[in-house]
């Protein structure tokens, strides 16, 4: 494979596989990419510690054949004990090629009786994967409107699982969360994206909010940035999120940032980048990613004909967007 310059990228040094990044992330003008600002904790409500936001509590690790020998994909996903559509989310990854996959799993469902079925479908659908298991409370959309400790939380696990917990010599991440169901053709159309285009570092599918009260969130979540930056001697940056993207039929399109719903990235990615939660501004996992991934001069892309369902519950109601 040659490598690859891109605008304000200095060449890197390139990895054999069909995923993999010739990327350095130090721009040939020698000026670093933003260092994230330490990460600050959302106002604590009654009842919540600053310890149940933070660092996961791991308290059980299963694995089996976690060296990932011979696979193409680590297969993540954190769970927070949705049942109601733990069905649908296995109809979509039984449509990946599992034989290639190390299946990342992550526990957050305080229920013994889910952990085993995690464990039990893991035996029967993989050859390698890794079960770790999280005491902490699980915020989720159904349990409660505080969104701010959601994304926090859900930061600090991707943080746990892509920085620790993956196999980084693997070339390729998929992130499916628990409450989506992938369609056919996924894997076919994202991957190809990433092997026909290697400026682009993150492809993914069409997915939708699952915050049925946030009447305008229930668009596709993907968006573009505007920046606007200061003149003086001192410069700051701020960053605007416009409207969510305009959902189309079809088509490939380049955007700002997105989801991590149904999510293809390259692996030397991860550690090149981070994850990390508080970044000009933005604080959550999945807009910092784009926001830095597009800084350092690699493309996010959305194949809008990959529509996933994305389940929620309101009411005892499955939902689905």
């Amino acid at each position: 494979m040659q490598a690859v310059s891109f605008p304000g990228i200095a060449p890197g040094h390139t990895q054999e596989g069909p995923f993999s990044t010739p990327y350095n992330l130090l721009p040939s003008n020698g000026v670093p990419m933003p260092t994230p600002q330490p990460e600050l904790f959302p106002p604590l409500l009654p009842g919540i510690t600053r310890e149940i936001l933070h660092d996961p509590a791991l308290v059980s690790v299963s694995a089996k054949h976690i060296r990932c020998r011979g696979k193409k994909f680590n297969l993540v996903t954190p769970f927070a004990g949705k049942k109601f559509c733990f069905s649908d989310y296995m109809r979509g990854i039984r449509r990946l090629p599992l034989e290639k996959a190390h299946a990342v799993w992550y526990d957050n469902s305080n229920d013994p009786k889910f952990h085993k079925k995690l464990q039990k479908t893991l035996e029967e659908n993989f050859d390698s994967w890794i079960l770790l298991q999280d005491r902490n409370k699980a915020h989720t959309v159904e349990s409660t409107d505080q969104y701010a400790y959601i994304s926090y939380r859900c930061h600090r696990i991707y943080r746990e699982l892509y920085l620790k917990q993956i196999c980084h010599s693997v070339g390729l991440c998929v992130n499916i969360e628990d409450d989506v169901e992938i369609p056919k053709g996924t894997w076919e159309k994202l991957t190809s994206i990433l092997e026909l285009y290697p400026e682009v570092g993150t492809a993914v599918g069409a997915c939708r909010s699952r915050r049925m009260k946030d009447r305008p969130l229930c668009h596709p979540m993907a968006w573009h940035f505007e920046r606007v930056e200061s003149i003086g001697p001192v410069p700051t940056v701020k960053v605007r999120i416009p409207a969510p993207i305009i959902e189309k039929p079809l088509g490939l399109e380049m955007i700002g940032a997105s989801h991590m719903g149904c999510w293809f990235t390259r692996t030397p990615l991860i550690k090149k980048i981070g994850m990390n939660y508080d970044v000009d501004g933005l604080r959550a996992q999945d807009m910092c990613w784009g926001y830095q991934l597009n800084q350092a001069g690699i493309r996010m892309a959305v194949d809008w004909s990959v529509k996933a369902k994305h389940f929620g519950k309101r009411d005892g109601v499955k939902t689905s967007v």
